[in-house]
């Protein structure tokens, strides 16, 4: 997989207008965010409530589009599709998928040059 279906930084950029400060604000709160999203995704997937799998997915996954994070918005959706298929299988699956894309992502935009 190459890097810009990871990550898309001239996309991130250009999305906000090559504000450095604004781009370092974004990046802090989406890595927090996402954190906690995923874990109250984890805790979701455990007790394979459906709805709050869906809802903590989309929002992953449109932080994740935002962050120009293309790969583990994808992984999200995947995960809100299977949600509403009620598929915990495949959610489980692709929980593994994000987190491992999420790390991947989080590694990425900790060494990003502003």
């Amino acid at each position: 997989m190459n890097t810009i279906s990871i990550f898309n930084k001239e996309e991130l950029f250009e999305r906000y207008m090559n504000e450095k400060e604004v781009i370092k604000e974004v990046i802090d709160i989406f890595l927090k965010s996402a954190i906690e999203k995923i874990d109250l995704l984890k805790d979701a997937i455990e007790i394979k409530d459906y709805e709050k799998i869906k809802f903590n997915a989309h929002s992953i996954k449109g932080q994740a589009y935002n962050m120009s994070a293309k790969q583990l918005g994808d992984i999200a959706l995947k995960i809100e599709i299977n949600a509403k298929n009620y598929d915990i299988d495949q959610i489980s699956e692709n929980f593994i998928a994000l987190k491992d894309a999420f790390l991947k992502i989080k590694d990425i935009l900790l060494k990003i040059e502003i």
